[in-house]
């Protein structure tokens, strides 16, 4: 079975659940019938719940963040559970998705223009596909070391005997029955590359911590003991730690398969600006939780002007 799955935890940015109902609707647009669950943490608004219900997904409630990330790391709970992102990874040891052969994850900022299913049938010869991590060596963009110091990440490869993982971005992630499996089997891995980059950030203090220098996970009574144990972090964007950590951690696998998705099928970030102008859309944008009026301003204008058929 092939199925969409989202994960969300309640409490930190009130704009993700309609995001979210934005998203599901566009999958429903094309797909009424595709296996979409939905993992949830904390205590979701009834007005979102009878949403989902709407939509037909398949809801799943996981309880207290805290205490779900504790059942993989006790000690440590209370520190990872302070960033948003860490429990999509975490929820692929769920049954109904132990149970899929193919997956897809998408994040909530994230909207569709064509079924779902197209990536599934373009997309079958890896084990992982996203698209890759903007201004890494392979982005369209161009490569931006002080973003993605691709040498210096090579380099913690080496020291700790990993072998080689092409950045990607997490948020729109094909994964094969494979892939899920190695995600899980390197979880505890993966926590500790975690902590370590963040001790070296306790060590290492922004003197202004926003836009994309910042990080949610920070508290001294797990950071300052750990400082013995820093790894030395590759790029000024701490916001995506969690993905450097993961790409670290399935370095432990050289049997993996990566692929990029096509930038014409996915779009990521300020390429939604394409919309007005392009003549093919994507099959998805995941357009950033930080540009989302932006992009739905300009996609309202378009339909509004009748520059696509997607309502």
């Amino acid at each position: 079975m092939e199925a969409v799955f989202y994960s969300l935890a309640f409490g930190g940015s009130e704009i993700a659940p309609l995001q979210l109902v934005r998203s599901l609707e566009s999958v429903r647009f094309f797909h009424p019938d595709l296996p979409v669950f939905v993992y949830l943490f904390g205590e979701a608004p009834p007005d979102f719940l009878r949403q989902l219900r709407q939509l037909h997904a398949e809801v799943r409630h996981l309880g207290d963040h805290c205490a779900y990330i504790a059942r993989t790391e006790p000690d440590r709970a209370a520190l990872f559970a302070l960033d948003p992102k860490i429990h999509r990874w975490l929820v692929l040891e769920e049954p109904e998705l132990k149970a899929c052969t193919r997956l897809l994850y998408i994040d909530s900022d994230t909207l569709f223009f064509a079924p779902p299913s197209k990536l599934f049938e373009r997309y079958r010869d890896a084990d992982l596909y996203a698209r890759e991590e903007p201004f890494c060596r392979r982005s369209i963009h161009g490569y931006n070391p002080a973003l993605v110091d691709e040498e210096g990440i090579a380099a913690l490869r080496t020291s700790e005997g990993l072998g080689p993982v092409p950045p990607f971005n997490t948020g729109v992630c094909m994964l094969s029955r494979a892939m899920a499996d190695a995600i899980t089997a390197i979880l505890p891995q993966y926590f500790e590359y975690l902590f370590r980059f963040l001790a070296w950030f306790h060590l290492n203090p922004l003197s202004r911590a926003t836009g994309i220098n910042s990080t949610p996970i920070t508290d001294e009574r797990y950071l300052r003991p750990a400082a013995k144990r820093a790894l030395p972090y590759k790029s000024e964007n701490r916001w995506i730690v969690d993905q450097v950590a993961l790409w670290l951690a399935l370095g432990r696998f050289t049997n993996l398969r990566y692929g990029d998705f096509a930038p014409y099928d996915v779009w990521q970030g300020g390429e939604f600006q394409q919309l007005s102008t392009s003549a093919r859309f994507p099959i998805l944008c995941h357009y950033f939780g930080s540009n989302t009026m932006q992009f739905f301003d300009l996609l309202q204008r378009i339909l509004a002007s009748g520059g696509t058929t997607w309502r």
